[in-house]
């Protein structure tokens, strides 16, 4: 989840890797209904306004980034949709451990384990991860003085 904003924002404006990669409640609902499952009519009034929000932001010709290096915007749109069924498997499993593991337990395991992949990742496939305390492109940069 954390991984698909990291390595969508590459690609697409921080504005689509927001919106695509947070369509996690709405993969929540359209699985719901699919199965069969009862479903509130305002969450599928919230799921139909974020799908047309998305439309109306692949259709916007204007967005571009403003570093055009490694701009393909259907591409980082496509990695934040992607990684947003994470997000609705991360929702649907925390609340499925949260009965087992004190909430608090859980989302300090949910935040090293997201951590320590989008590191890995971004060193060893991102031009701007760096290993030093760089404030703008090391991985430990916050601890820059």
């Amino acid at each position: 989840m954390s991984l698909g904003y990291v390595w969508s924002a590459e690609y697409t404006i921080i504005g689509h890797t927001c919106l695509f990669g947070g369509l996690g409640g709405a993969f929540i609902v359209i699985y719901c209904l699919v199965r069969g499952l009862y479903v509130h009519k305002l969450e599928i009034f919230g799921t139909l306004l974020s799908i047309l929000g998305c439309g109306i932001a692949i259709f916007d010709s204007s967005a571009a980034k403003m570093n055009s290096v490694n701009q393909n915007i259907p591409l980082g749109d496509f990695i934040a949709s992607f990684s947003s069924l994470f997000l609705a498997l991360y929702f649907s499993l925390q609340g499925r451990y949260a009965t087992i593991v004190p909430p608090f337990t859980l989302i300090l395991i949910s935040f090293i384990f997201a951590s320590g992949v989008v590191n890995i990742f971004g060193v060893t496939c991102m031009p701007h991860f760096t290993l030093d305390m760089n404030p703008k492109t090391g991985i430990i940069g916050f601890l820059d003085p």
